[in-house]
C-alpha cells in the first residue's frame, strides 16, 4: 500500500522531478512551513509551497478579513468579512494539494516557530517583532546524541523569510544563517565529457571531447569531475590504489579542474598517473558539483547595512534604468518601519502629512549611516546614500496598499527560496 502511494506522489510530481530533482521533491515533501500573516502575498506564497509539494503548510493569522482584503487575496470574499483570515483560507488551500497538511496555529510562540523548516512573515513592518523572530530563528539549537549516547547541542538554524509588498514595490528578506550549505548553486545539469586521452604523468593530462549536441562551455573550475567507463589505468598494486584512492580511475573520488600554463584547449590535469596502467579508450567525464557554504547576516544587520547594488553580497540589482533605486526604496523602507514603530500603524494612503513623516525618519536613517561609517572609518558598511524626496514620498503614499498583481509576483519569488531550503540554487543573501 504505502509502496502504491509512493508511486502516485512520485507520478504527480514527475515533472517538478526532471526540472528540481526527485532530492527536491523529497526536501519538500518533509519540510515544514509557517506562513504568518495572509494578506495578498502571504496567500500567494502558501498557494506555491502547496503546488510544489511542501508535506506540511502551517498558518498564523487570526486577524478578521476585511472586504479590502478581497482586492489582493483571492480566498476571501466579501461573506467572509469578521472571520478570522487563517481559518477561512486554510480550507480552500487544502483543496490545492490534498496529500498535505495544512493547519491553522493558535498561537504564534517559540514551540511552533522552532518546529519550523522554514518560517515567512508576511504581516507588516513591525521591527523588533520581525528582529526578535529572526534572532530566534538563527540562532536555533537542537541536542543530539552522537554514535556513543553522549547528548550534544547543535545548531539548527530555522529558514526565515520576510516579505512586504508596499504598493508598487516589494521588499523579500533571507536568512538561512551563519552556516547554510548550497549542494548546487546553479541547477544546471552535470557537465559531461567524452575522453580521448590520458596521458603517464606526475600530473597526467586528461584530454577530452565535447559530445554532439551539447553546448561546448568551458567545465566550472569549483566542481569536481568522476570518471566512468574508462578502459584501462588501473592500479597495479595495493601502494598505487592507496595513492589513487581508488583501485582503478573509475573507482577514484572527483579530481578538481586544474590547469597548468601551455596545457592545450579542452584538457585538464588529474593526479599522478605513472603507477597505473596504460589509458586503452573510452571514458565519461562526469561533473560533481562541489557543495559551498554561505553565512548569511541578520535583520537587524542587513537593515544598517543592506549592502550596494553593485557589489556581492548585497542588495539584488532589479532596475538598471534607474541605478541606485534599491538603495532608495530600503531608506524608504526604514522611514516606514520607524513610522510604524512609533504610530501602531502603517501610514494612510495618499496622506501628505504621513509621508513628510516618513521621509523624515529616512533622511534620519541616511545621516545615522554617514556619522556610523565616519565613526568606524567605513568598516560598519552602512548605508550610504542621499535620501531621493521624489522616490521616498511615492513609496510612502501607496506603501500601505497591497496591489494583487505584486503580491503575485512576491508569491513567486518567496516561494522559490522556500525551495531553496533544499539547497537546490542560491538563495538572495540579505535584502531583495
Amino acid at each position: 500500500m504505502a509502496e502504491a502511494a509512493e508511486k502516485l506522489l512520485a507520478n504527480k510530481f514527475s515533472r517538478q522531478n526532471a526540472a528540481l530533482g526527485a532530492e527536491t521533491t523529497k526536501f519538500l515533501r518533509a519540510a515544514k512551513v509557517l506562513i504568518v500573516g495572509l494578506r495578498g502575498a502571504g496567500v500567494e506564497i502558501a498557494k506555491n509551497c502547496l503546488l510544489q509539494g511542501v508535506g506540511a503548510l502551517t498558518l498564523y493569522d487570526p486577524k478578521p478579513c476585511a472586504v479590502a482584503d478581497a482586492g489582493a487575496n483571492f480566498f476571501i470574499s466579501e461573506a467572509d468579512a469578521g472571520a478570522p483570515r487563517d481559518a477561512v483560507c486554510r480550507p480552500r488551500l487544502q483543496e490545492l494539494n490534498p496529500d498535505a497538511v495544512v493547519a491553522v496555529a493558535d498561537a504564534l510562540d517559540e514551540a511552533l516557530v522552532g518546529a519550523m523548516t522554514c518560517v515567512v512573515f508576511t504581516d507588516g513592518v513591525n521591527r523588533d517583532e520581525l528582529a526578535r523572530w529572526n534572532e530566534f530563528c538563527r540562532t536555533r539549537t537542537a541536542e543530539e546524541f552522537d554514535v556513543r549516547g553522549v547528548p550534544r547541542t547543535v545548531s539548527k538554524p530555522v529558514s526565515f523569510v520576510w516579505a512586504f509588498c508596499a504598493g508598487l514595490c516589494m521588499t523579500v528578506f533571507v536568512d538561512h544563517g551563519d552556516a547554510f550549505e548550497v549542494k548546487d548553486a546553479d541547477g544546471e545539469r552535470p557537465i559531461v565529457r567524452l575522453v580521448e586521452s590520458i596521458s603517464s604523468e606526475t600530473r597526467g593530462l586528461v584530454r577530452f571531447a565535447v559530445p554532439d549536441g551539447v553546448p561546448a562551455t568551458s567545465p566550472p573550475p569549483d566542481s569536481l569531475y568522476e570518471f566512468s567507463d574508462v578502459a584501462g589505468c588501473e592500479a597495479g598494486d595495493a601502494a598505487a590504489a592507496a595513492t589513487l584512492g581508488g583501485a582503478s580511475l573509475n573507482a577514484c573520488p572527483g579530481f578538481p579542474y586544474a590547469k597548468l600554463p601551455g596545457d592545450p584547449a579542452n584538457s585538464f590535469r588529474i593526479g599522478d598517473t605513472t603507477s597505473l596502467t596504460p589509458y586503452q579508450n573510452g571514458g565519461l567525464v562526469t561533473e560533481r558539483k562541489a557543495p559551498s557554504t554561505l553565512s548569511f547576516q541578520s535583520l537587524g544587520k542587513r537593515l544598517v547595512a543592506p549592502g550596494s547594488p553593485f557589489d556581492s553580497g548585497g542588495l539584488a540589482m532589479t532596475d538598471y534604468t534607474f541605478m541606485g533605486a534599491e538603495l532608495q526604496v530600503h531608506a524608504a523602507l526604514i522611514g516606514l518601519m520607524e513610522f510604524e514603530a512609533k504610530n501602531g500603524r502603517l501610514p494612510a494612503a495618499n496622506d501628505e502629512a504621513d509621508a513628510d513623516a516618513i521621509l523624515a525618519n529616512a533622511r534620519a536613517y541616511a545621516e545615522a549611516c554617514r556619522v556610523l561609517n565616519a565613526a568606524t572609518a567605513g568598516q560598519a558598511k552602512a548605508a550610504d546614500l542621499e535620501v531621493d524626496e521624489r522616490v521616498c514620498r511615492a513609496y510612502a503614499r501607496h506603501c500601505a496598499v497591497e496591489l494583487q498583481p505584486v503580491a503575485t509576483f512576491c508569491g513567486g519569488v518567496v516561494a522559490q527560496e522556500v525551495v531553496k531550503c533544499a539547497g537546490k540554487y542560491t538563495p538572495l543573501d540579505g535584502f531583495l
